[in-house]
């Protein structure tokens, strides 16, 4: 009995001591709150945006200079490290229509009024980081207006559409989950997969999209399946891998 009493008591004088230390923890938060400036994070984010800061950039190396004279003006023991790393950076792009007829069309798209940080000198054209110099020739895509011809052409192409429900969501390209077009497509005979774009920014995952998917777009198993096996189709991998995962279906 002694004991139980002393277990209790213990626990007692535990939650007496940490009521106030509770108190004074939201006490400090609420100090550090209070110092977060929004005129202070848009004068950092203009500044760190005023310029092309790619990797290797001028201004990236001018950014890394500016975080780190206010981290150092915040009281932090903080240094900049330098890393020697491989990172490709395009000296001319060209993006041409080869055939029925010779077409130059335009490698950087137009500058938004809007948007000063849009037409800034040094801007590197669009292009994937990972890639090496060399000429890419494929056939072209017309995306076109997603209308039920364009429904129809695709599933007449064998084209594969990896699509992110939530994101196109997030993003404001339909209002709703059910504006949707992943179901039509589907009906329309379109190989559609699903994706997670980019998860820390949409909350997105595979698991969470295939759920979409079935409650909120009308999929049921069958449906899941094929949705499963046109993305192991046309996944870049050898035959055999796909012969083995399709097995696992």
């Amino acid at each position: 009995m002694m004991k139980s009493l002393l277990l209790i008591g213990s626990a007692v004088a535990a939650v007496a001591v940490a009521a106030p230390a509770a108190a004074q923890s939201s006490a400090i938060e609420q100090r550090f709150d209070a110092q977060i400036s929004a005129a202070d994070q848009q004068q950092w984010l203009q500044q760190m945006s005023s310029a092309p800061n790619h990797v290797g950039s001028p201004h990236d190396k001018a950014n890394a200079e500016m975080t780190l004279a206010l981290l150092k003006q915040w009281g932090w023991d903080a240094r900049i490290e330098t890393f020697d790393v491989l990172y490709p950076t395009p000296i001319s792009t060209t993006l041409e229509l080869v055939a029925p007829q010779q077409v130059t069309l335009g490698g950087q798209e137009p500058p938004v009024a809007e948007d000063p940080t849009s037409n800034l000198e040094g801007m590197l054209p669009p292009y994937v980081a990972y890639q090496g110099d060399g000429d890419v020739t494929a056939p072209v895509v017309y995306v076109n207006y997603g209308m039920p011809d364009d429904y129809d052409e695709l599933a007449r192409r064998g084209i594969t559409l990896e699509c992110c429900p939530t994101s196109n969501v997030a993003l404001g390209v339909f209002s709703s989950y059910e504006e949707h077009p992943l179901r039509r497509l589907a009906d329309a005979g379109v190989r559609v997969t699903l994706g997670s774009d980019d998860p820390p920014y949409f909350g997105a995952s595979i698991g969470g999209e295939y759920d979409i998917a079935r409650q909120r777009l009308g999929f049921d198993e069958a449906g899941l399946k094929a949705i499963t096996s046109a993305a192991i189709d046309a996944a870049f991998c050898d035959d055999g891998v796909k012969t083995q995962l399709e097995a696992k279906l």
